[in-house]
């Protein structure tokens, strides 16, 4: 029987609107929790001082509350779609890749049951972005250069969790159905992958095509993700930190501030960074003031400290590690 034993909330793959921000930090306040944590999957989950887990009276609370709102609790066996919306516009696009082919996919592939992924998890990626991962889950849809098609490469413990790229390329409309079906094949102790491929190609229930060339999926550097930045459709504000855990008290206000600027959206990475975007030159300083009042810094991470030289000795490695390991656990910033 699927339970609930944590305060987990799935985004639509790394995005919630502010509106639904709004209700669902609001709704933590009223259950008696202090913060809101990141994690891996664009997952929100909220807990109390220290990171202590939400009591099941909490629990029972707050899904009472977001049951008059569009948000629900997450199941414990219920994985969020991860997928490369926060990039948009920012870090990288395909082409053909913009806002509606992420609502429609997400929300047909939202529409699959736990049940029938059979613990499955999947992303929804544009290579040509490099915030996001390309291979974060078991069934990773990743866009190809044709136009409305994907392909399709799977990463399981069944197949030592070597990368595996289906051999045709999957449309756009037949996607989620796709997905279910290979989800069901990928449940055994052992399978055929070859097998699989040549049962799965002979099906004409998809739209299946041979691709063009073979591409090359290559996972860029990750970007910096934190800070003030301009970009097309004005300013972007990544803010990272270290525990990946945000006050409830202080997101409320970020979220006010969004809604009064007319930001419809907010983004989460699979790196606990909050990303908003479309920031306007005169709405700078009350970021900037936002940031301050919070002492929320957003100098670039501690992650990306580029001191690794060539042909460096073990020892200077080390002593790096434990520097960055450092810096992490007291959760400083760099400029």
């Amino acid at each position: 029987m699927s339970q609930i034993t944590e305060a987990r909330v799935r985004t639509e793959g790394g995005r919630l609107s502010t509106h639904d921000m709004q209700q669902l930090v609001q709704c933590a306040l009223d259950a008696g929790l202090h913060s809101a944590r990141l994690d891996h999957r664009q997952t929100w989950l909220l807990e109390n001082e220290h990171r202590l887990p939400a009591t099941s009276e909490q629990i029972n609370k707050l899904n009472a509350s977001l049951a008059k709102s569009r948000l629900c609790l997450a199941q414990d066996i219920e994985r969020n779609i991860v997928s490369s919306v926060p990039s948009f516009r920012v870090f990288g696009d395909t082409d053909w890749m913009d806002a509606g082919v992420y609502s429609v996919l997400l929300r047909e592939l939202s529409a699959i049951s736990t049940d029938a992924l059979h613990g499955q998890t999947l992303s929804l990626i544009d290579p040509k972005q490099n915030l996001i991962p390309l291979l974060h889950s078991n069934i990773n849809c990743i866009a190809s250069n044709r136009v409305d098609y994907w392909t399709i490469i799977v990463c399981t413990n069944e197949l030592q969790d070597v990368p595996m790229t289906y051999p045709r390329l999957i449309g756009s409309g037949s996607l989620a159905s796709f997905v279910q079906n290979l989800a069901q094949h990928l449940t055994g102790d052992t399978f055929n992958w070859a097998t699989l491929c040549n049962q799965l190609t002979n099906q004409n229930q998809w739209q299946q095509t041979e691709p063009e060339s073979t591409e090359q999926f290559a996972q860029p550097a990750v970007p910096h993700y934190d800070g003030i930045h301009r970009y097309a459709d004005g300013y972007w504000l990544g803010i990272a930190r270290a525990s990946r855990s945000f006050e409830l008290t202080a997101l409320a206000q970020l979220v006010r501030m969004a809604s009064a600027q007319g930001i419809e959206y907010l983004h989460m990475s699979t790196w606990g960074a909050l990303i908003i975007k479309k920031i306007q030159a005169e709405h700078l300083p009350q970021w900037n003031w936002f940031l301050s009042l919070n002492r929320w810094d957003e100098g670039m991470s501690y992650a990306h400290l580029n001191w690794i030289i060539p042909h460096a000795p073990v020892t200077l490695i080390e002593l790096h590690k434990r520097i960055v390991s450092r810096l992490h656990e007291m959760g400083l910033r760099t400029w």
